[in-house]
């Protein structure tokens, strides 16, 4: 099948416990950290490429490298609402002080330098990194609860100079804000949203067609998916509209962008994956009889798709791997990765050029990466099993 096993970082390096990881944008570096605090950076053989003991004390909670593969964002625990930013050509940090009491998160922007965070009650800024200016978008709302976290989703490009950043609140709207910390658009506003979103998502389809733009896609407590355009990309005349899908698929896992298709795929915890091909222009909706269903036998705790039409899926005692080719899911693994029932995995991860899986186990302090050299067109004749 031509499967490689490019490395395993063991728990000499990570400590016993869960482990970030943040891969370089063209997958040529990966930087991990577990327990000890101690970021580990390795090349795609898994090589020492540099260690990292950061100015910022306490357990890191993110790590996230910039669009361009320069800088690693680095936030921690009780960090006082400082983050660290390591330059890899100087191969030194930046501490940066926003004077927020706490930093629950942050996601790079598409273009620039920018640098979306979050903090606690709601609290939404953006910071460029160049400029060293923060603007604050969503100030503390004193509604929120202080666990309440906001979810987001990635940044997303809109032009050549602009992306665009959505971010789900716990009281059931979702609002979309530019680089800049401009509110280009809020769904839920009056009236709320009929359930609250657990995850988001936005895709830029304009490459599909003349009349395409931004979409915006929401999973509602697991159970539906909101479809919406954003900001008048395009004039719609069907502004948002959910896709219900059928009792027998269950609860929704995750869903993910096919960026190049312009089609989500969503993963449901029964084992049932959905292809759905989305139509954007004056009039967002989805094609309903290209509507693709497989089931993936048992259930799935977590899954990943790739860029090349693989869809990674975790069963709780091994890992699958099945195409989607050409919109048709196959249900037979190509591959399949055993590990020992009851182990659980975290950071189930596709990478660099989507050829490269990754995933670690928190109770071995263990980080596991593979590499798939096979093409897509030649999956249906390989099955191969590689355990741990």
């Amino acid at each position: 099948m031509g499967v490689e096993r490019l490395f395993t970082i063991d728990s000499r390096y990570l400590g016993i416990g869960t482990i970030a990881v943040a891969w370089h944008p063209q997958g040529s570096l990966v930087a991990t950290v577990g327990p000890n605090n101690v970021i580990q950076i390795f090349d795609r053989r898994g090589h020492v490429f540099d260690q990292l003991v950061g100015p910022v004390p306490g357990e890191v909670i993110c790590m996230q490298w910039d669009y361009s593969g320069t800088t690693l964002a680095v936030l921690t625990a009780a960090s006082g609402g400082r983050l660290a930013l390591w330059r890899l050509g100087e191969r030194c940090y930046e501490v940066v002080h926003t004077k927020w009491r706490e930093l629950t998160g942050l996601q790079w922007a598409t273009l620039g330098s920018v640098l979306g965070l979050l903090g606690g009650r709601g609290r939404v800024a953006v910071y460029n990194t160049e400029t060293r200016v923060m603007r604050e978008v969503i100030p503390p709302q004193p509604s929120f609860a202080v666990m309440d976290r906001i979810v987001q989703s990635e940044w997303e490009k809109i032009d050549d100079e602009r992306s665009a950043w959505a971010l789900a609140c716990p009281d059931r709207r979702i609002v979309v804000i530019d680089d800049r910390g401009s509110l280009l658009d809020e769904l839920g506003g009056s009236p709320r949203l009929r359930l609250r979103p657990t995850e988001v998502q936005l895709c830029n389809i304009s490459g599909m067609n003349r009349l395409a733009g931004l979409v915006l896609s929401a999973c509602l407590e697991s159970q539906t998916i909101l479809l919406a355009s954003v900001f008048g990309c395009f004039e719609s005349t069907t502004k948002s509209f959910e896709i219900n899908f059928p009792d027998q698929c269950g609860t929704i896992l995750c869903h993910q962008w096919r960026r190049e298709t312009g089609e989500l795929v969503v993963s449901f915890t029964n084992g049932t994956i959905a292809i759905v091909p989305v139509l954007a222009g004056p009039d967002l909706s989805f094609r309903r009889s290209r509507l693709a269903f497989s089931v993936v036998e048992g259930s799935i705790r977590s899954a990943a798709s790739s860029s090349r039409g693989w869809i990674a899926v975790d069963t709780g005692e091994e890992i699958r791997i099945v195409a989607d080719h050409w919109g048709s899911v196959m249900i037979s693994p190509v591959l399949v990765i055993h590990y020992d029932r009851g182990t659980e995995l975290e950071n189930l991860a596709w990478a660099g050029d989507g050829t490269i899986l990754s995933f670690s186990i928190a109770a071995s302090g263990s980080f596991h990466c593979f590499k798939i050299q096979e093409s897509m067109f030649d999956f249906r004749r390989f099955l191969r099993s590689l355990p741990l």
